[in-house]
């Protein structure tokens, strides 16, 4: 098995860009940033994706998301934020440890983060159906 860059970087932080660091996650520059401020926060903990990371753990990604957010907005003068995620290899995950992008936005930066996704056509309630939580 390969080994994870991602816990290598929580392992030897000294290595990479570290912007932030707390009990549950580690924030850093990504090797190839898309944009200025594209950073990435991961679990300290090795979780290869949003379906095993431990709730506490998610909350702790969340804060820090929430946190450099508005870390950002102050800093940098971003005007909005993406915040990305993919879990799984047919969602286009390419490193199997829990993770978040974090895309700072600019007025006028041009980039479009949104996909052009090639919708559907299906009844809503049918979809409604199949999809509702019930507890």
């Amino acid at each position: 098995m390969k080994a994870c860059i991602f816990c290598h970087i929580v392992d030897h932080p000294e290595a990479s860009p570290v912007i932030y660091r707390d009990e549950n996650v580690i924030c850093f520059l990504p090797e190839k940033p898309v944009v200025f401020g594209h950073s990435i926060i991961a679990s300290k903990q090795h979780f290869p994706d949003i379906y095993t990371i431990p709730d506490v753990v998610m909350e702790g990604v969340t804060r820090a998301a929430k946190h450099l957010a508005t870390h950002y907005k102050k800093q940098i003068r971003a005007s909005g934020i993406n915040i990305l995620h993919a879990s799984g290899v047919y969602a286009q995950q390419s490193v199997m440890h829990f993770h978040i992008h974090l895309i700072p936005r600019f007025e006028g930066d041009g980039v479009n983060a949104w996909p052009d996704f090639p919708g559907i056509t299906i009844d809503p309630e049918q979809m409604l159906a199949k999809l509702r939580l019930t507890r």
